[in-house]
């Protein structure tokens, strides 16, 4: 990653959130100038009250689906992989089983496939009615060099008839920006671009399992920043942090999600 990108799009973060707080007598917020971040702009539109942000509530159900996906790597079942999958992911990592066999699923088992026995669910979300957020964390083996690390591992679900189903490899991308791995504070800011093949309709992010506000700053329809930074502290050691987006499909939305760890002092 660019560190110059990061650090400037940390510092238009900063600037953005002194403004949003407000001056506490009925003030006018200050914009910050704008920071140019990978051709998109952070600080110049940014809109505080987050009219994308989902308001997420628990259920086990994504979770359930991506813990079935995750056993089934460690037992290199690409059959029961496969299972697990929505009809539009099929399409994507297939789109058949034998497609998925030879293309999408080996890689599978050397990702998520290679969490080690005792890795833990660590969100699982209903963002709206028919769409969902999963993670599982934990430790990963690398299965060519058995080194060792502490990982997080993330996805979109969508509800099919009565099952949630997984949605892999899906038409857009998320890209952590901010923050590094190690970070100096206790309240990191957090950058993530968003790129949709279609228009973002809502975002969210969690650190460590919780929601927090999340104010977009777009360059596009299809193109923004989602911002964030807790207000408290979230303590010290190891941190996973989540972000989603979802995509207007015909008739529904396409959930894409990632996720990324960073330890803070």
């Amino acid at each position: 990653m660019d560190i110059r990108r990061r650090g400037l799009a940390g510092l238009a973060l900063a600037a953005l959130l002194a403004g949003c707080g407000g001056d506490g007598d009925g003030g006018a917020r200050q914009t910050p100038p704008p920071a140019v971040t990978g051709g998109h702009v952070v600080g110049e539109n940014v809109d505080p009250s987050s009219p994308l942000a989902v308001e997420s509530v628990a259920d086990p159900g994504p979770g359930q689906a991506l813990r079935a996906f995750v056993d089934a790597a460690r037992g290199d079942d690409l059959e029961a992989m496969w299972a697990t999958l929505s009809a539009a992911a099929r399409d994507r990592a297939g789109p058949t089983l034998a497609d998925f066999r030879e293309r999408a699923g080996p890689d599978f088992l050397e990702g998520p496939g290679s969490f080690a026995a005792g890795y833990e669910v660590a969100m699982s979300v209903r963002a709206t009615p028919t769409t969902g957020v999963a993670a599982v964390e934990g430790t990963r083996v690398d299965k060519f060099t058995d080194l060792e690390e502490f990982d997080v591992f993330a996805v979109g679900a969508v509800k099919e008839g009565r099952a949630w189903k997984l949605e892999v490899l899906s038409p857009g991308a998320l890209q952590l920006v901010s923050p590094d791995t190690q970070v100096s504070s206790d309240k990191p800011l957090v950058v993530v671009n968003v790129e949709g093949s279609a228009p973002i309709i809502d975002v969210g992010i969690w650190i460590d399992g919780k929601q927090y506000p999340s104010p977009t700053d777009a360059a596009s329809e299809t193109q923004l920043n989602l911002l964030a930074q807790p207000r408290e502290s979230i303590g010290s050691g190891a941190h996973t942090l989540v972000a989603y987006a979802g995509l207007a499909g015909i008739g529904t939305t396409i959930p894409i999600a990632n996720a990324w760890t960073f330890s803070s002092p």
